[in-house]
């Protein structure tokens, strides 16, 4: 697919200045030539952290959470604290402070707090970082594609890159425009100026970034000689941060596995969470690298929603080996008045990548086609 000039531009600068030090990736912001600059919002960003303080006073449990994964960001080497210097230097030029918020997915695996950082917050001129960056060219391979793939073999096995963005660094003079406030909810102190070193959820190009560097390492010569099958399957068996691969007999597969461990660790990653529905798979990954759970629910991804369609809508039974279609809770309650409204949140609540439910599917579409050829009301029992 050919790609526009603004995707073109950001591949080109990508290309231009990523960096890799045989231990991680280091990447630019793509910055749009035309960008305008952005007017320092340190007091807006300030006033909504003390409306974030508030609402998390009101649940101390949430508040909990929070600052242990703000704190994590910190203990990780994510993010670290400006020195006075450093405010003094940002403080003469452009800058852009990102305020952040809380999000729980009860659901999650792992992180059950994740912390989103708005990057679209507009300054006094209505620009945001996200409106100066190029997103740069959609580089995850189709995502039916990927499924019907991984379950051409035998033996499948499936596996999670363990907060892929937050394993990508930028380079140092793009900090700038990642900075946030941090005072762990403590209102009578003064907030620290943070930056966030690694890529941010929530940015515009953090995706694109993010895939372009494993591509990067995908075609790094020695990695190629050490792991050219990786390489070779990288393209289409990784979903952002989703590996989905398989083979025809353990052997082969447990080979896959160790090669794409390998291979993600020399570029700054960590594949976990691994699934299959062999036990002798399993029994050779380290228990703490294994999938707690046995159904794996694909609709349950760790990475900025906002970034990448999250309605797979399939489950994965790795005991009996079968797919299952997530349906939404409400669709199994009846609705007090059946509107044009209902129907057609019923129909499209469901996702059905596949096509397995079709047949069914079909007669509330022609359901659908009555109800609008009646010309009613969209509440109009």
């Amino acid at each position: 697919t050919s790609l526009s000039e603004e995707e073109k531009a950001a591949v080109d600068i990508f290309t231009r200045d990523v960096k890799y030090n045989g231990e991680r990736y280091t990447v630019p912001l793509p910055f749009r030539s035309n960008a305008p600059q952005l007017k320092n919002n340190f007091q807006r960003v300030l006033s909504q952290l003390k409306s974030t303080e508030k609402r998390l006073h009101k649940n101390p449990k949430l508040m909990e959470s929070y600052q242990g994964a703000m704190d994590e960001y910190e203990s990780k080497g994510f993010s670290r604290e400006l020195t006075t210097e450093e405010i003094v230097e940002f403080d003469k030029g452009e800058q852009y402070f990102i305020p952040h918020h809380a999000v729980i997915k009860e659901s999650s695996v792992s992180t059950k707090c994740r912390v989103v950082f708005n990057a679209s917050d507009p300054d006094s001129n209505g620009n945001t970082l996200n409106s100066c960056l190029l997103t740069g060219p959609a580089l995850q391979p189709d995502l039916g594609g990927v499924l019907i793939r991984f379950r051409t073999h035998r033996i499948a096995l499936t596996g999670d890159i363990a907060k892929m963005f937050l394993q990508t660094e930028i380079h140092t003079e793009y900090q700038r425009y990642q900075e946030y406030f941090l005072r762990n909810c403590n209102t009578n102190a003064e907030p620290r100026r943070m930056v966030m070193t690694r890529l941010m959820f929530g940015i515009s190009a953090s995706p694109f970034c993010a895939i372009k560097a494993t591509h990067h390492h995908s075609e790094n010569e020695e990695q190629v000689q050490r792991f050219p099958k990786i390489c070779q399957m990288l393209k289409t068996s990784l979903y952002v941060d989703d590996w989905q691969s398989g083979a025809d007999n353990d052997e082969e597969v447990i080979k896959q596995y160790q090669d794409a461990v390998a291979f993600f660790r020399s570029g700054g990653w960590h594949l976990t969470k691994f699934a299959s529905n062999s036990n002798a798979v399993l029994n050779a990954i380290p228990q703490n690298d294994v999938h707690p759970h046995v159904i794996i629910d694909f609709d349950n991804r760790e990475h900025d929603p906002g970034a990448t369609p999250t309605a797979l809508g399939l489950n994965w039974s790795t005991q009996s080996d079968c797919f299952y279609i997530n349906i939404p809770q409400r669709l199994t309650e009846v609705a007090e008045v059946i509107s044009k409204r209902v129907v057609l949140s019923t129909l499209s609540a469901v996702y059905d990548v596949f096509g397995f439910l079709s047949a069914y599917m079909i007669t509330v579409k022609i359901l659908m086609q009555v109800i609008w050829s009646l010309k009613v009301g969209w509440d109009d029992d």
